[in-house]
């Protein structure tokens, strides 16, 4: 459950009876709210999937309007300011949230975040919550400063993924539009809406990677687009996957810049980032389908099961057979 309350005055909010209260189910599929507060007009939608928590909000405030922000449990989100320039009050100060801006950010069940609206200014706004099976499935193919806020929100820590928000690409922007539009696709658009969320997060964290590059690093963009064409290649061909000296012909680096720019940018080595996505693909396919394990081992590149089995257990302490029962017993 998320609460919203609407105050013109924050120290009024306990004694006024002008506070408004928006209580947001996430359990519910679909909630919307628009019309007339005391200080102006909002409107506000969210969109529940079993994998995400899609909301927008529109709001413009006759006179300056602070809206405290509360949840009954810990959220990882992302966050676009499409426009507007409210400040966010946070447990690590303020920050000016600029129109055409975006960051990823957690937020604990145990503080009362708040922004403050200035007067007179259109605001619109589009989040994002990720629910722990599309968190730890981009987790597992990630690394860098993303994990590291992932570790924060486990530790229940509110943080922000850059301290100044960044702009908004226009590949955002585009996927923020389709997935708006996802809204009304009927019986197909709780697949669509999560599959672009997805595509949604990997650019920001794309977009983190090449600020990452830029902060004294020896990759400039275009060692940093390689790289991610480096990436895409392993993670599309993980199951037969090409050798250094064919990678990096295929994207145009030489083997000393793909070997230590690979590590640089994503903090692992090639091959060290093919193991950690062939074993989450491992674990995904243990969960969600009926393969068998050997077929299973087949599919992420391994010829033997044997191997295979060798390999998910250095991983994951277990072997696949045990983790497939753990995980079916658990979910029925």
């Amino acid at each position: 459950m998320m609460r919203y309350k609407i105050v013109c005055n924050v120290d009024e909010l306990i004694e006024s009876d002008k506070v408004k209260l928006l209580h947001v189910n996430r359990e519910k599929q679909y909630y919307h709210y628009n019309g007339e507060v005391d200080y102006g007009n909002i409107s506000f939608s969210i969109k529940n999937t079993p994998q995400c928590s899609v909301m927008q909000c529109d709001c413009m405030f006759k006179e300056e309007v602070t809206m405290l922000e509360e949840v009954d449990s810990s959220i990882f989100a992302i966050h676009f300011m499409i426009e507007g320039d409210p400040v966010y009050h946070h447990a690590n100060g303020d920050t000016l949230v600029k129109s055409n801006s975006q960051n990823i950010w957690t937020m604990n069940d145990k503080k009362n975040n708040r922004t403050t609206f200035k007067p007179n200014h259109f605001c619109s706004s589009f989040c994002a919550i990720l629910n722990e099976p599309l968190l730890n499935r981009i987790i597992d193919q990630t690394t860098g400063s993303f994990r590291m806020l992932y570790q924060k929100y486990l530790y229940g820590e509110e943080a922000m993924l850059w301290d100044r928000h960044n702009s908004i690409t226009p590949q955002m922007r585009m996927l923020i539009s389709q997935i708006r539009n996802g809204f009304f696709m009927g019986n197909s658009e709780t697949e669509y809406i999560e599959e672009k969320v997805t595509n949604l997060v990997n650019e920001q964290i794309y977009h983190s990677l090449e600020c990452e590059a830029k902060g004294g690093c020896k990759l400039d963009r275009f060692d940093v687009i390689k790289l991610q064409e480096a990436k895409e290649m392993v993670m599309s061909r993980y199951d037969a996957p090409l050798s250094l000296a064919e990678l990096s012909k295929e994207i145009g680096l030489n083997q000393k810049k793909l070997k230590e720019g690979f590590k640089e940018l994503f903090g692992n080595t090639v091959f060290g980032f093919l193991f950690e996505y062939r074993m989450s693909e491992a674990k995904r396919l243990l969960q969600e389908s009926s393969l068998s394990i050997s077929d299973i081992g087949y599919q992420c590149g391994y010829s033997f099961p044997s191997h295979f089995t060798t390999a998910f257990r250095r991983k994951f302490d277990c072997t696949p057979k045990t983790f497939r029962n753990l995980s079916w017993s658990s979910s029925h």
